[in-house]
This record gives C-alpha cells, structure tokens and sequence, in this order.
C-alpha cells in the first residue's frame, strides 16, 4: 500500500512540474499580435517573452496610433485568473491597470 502512494505522489509531483511551463507561458497570437523583428508604426511591443516568438523577437499588437484601436484590458495573463473577472473595457482609450488589446473582450481566451 505504501508503494502505491508513493508512486501517485510521485506522479502527482511530475504534472505539475511539467505543466507548470505550459500554463505560465504566453502566446503573441493569442492577444492579437504578431511576431516581428521591429514593430511597425502603428503597433507597439507586448512586454513578456512569448512561445511563438523567436529571443530576438517583439510581440507587436496594435498601439495607440488613433482611436478605437483598444478594445479590451487583460488585468492578467495567468491561466488560473482567466475568465470574465479577468477582461474590461478600456477608459479614454488607455487600460487602468493590465494590458490593452485591440481585439473585443469576447474573442479572448483570457476573457472566457
């Protein structure tokens, strides 16, 4: 019996090793970005390091170059906050706190 619980613990310790990096990483496509060497004049760099991305490469998603370009704030890009409480609407074009996102609130995967 010992045995047993041993080897389920110690499976149990595996998962979540191996998920942890999947879970905490993010992707530019995700926020409605594209992966560039240099961000083009009307987008601006994501901060963070994305999966989908090469090192030497910016997340760049539409900026701030006229209005009505943000549509949504993501308030956090972890995967356990994900959900309705985790989006808003942006407030004179600019996001209280988290991360603007040109795409509508309802076509994020950090918003459902």
């Amino acid at each position: 019996m010992k045995n047993y619980s041993f080897m389920a613990v110690s499976c149990f310790f595996f998962f979540l090793l191996a998920s942890s990096p999947v879970l905490s990483s993010e992707v530019c496509s995700e926020l409605g970005g594209t992966c560039r060497n240099a961000c083009g004049q009307n987008e601006e760099p994501e901060a963070g390091a994305f999966e989908d991305c090469t090192e030497k490469q910016q997340c760049c998603v539409a900026g701030g170059a006229g209005p009505g370009l943000l549509q949504c704030c993501v308030f956090s890009f972890d995967a356990k906050k994900y959900g309705a409480a985790n989006c808003g609407l942006p407030e004179n074009n600019a996001c209280p706190k988290g991360s603007g996102n040109p795409a509508p609130c309802s076509k994020l995967i950090f918003c459902k």
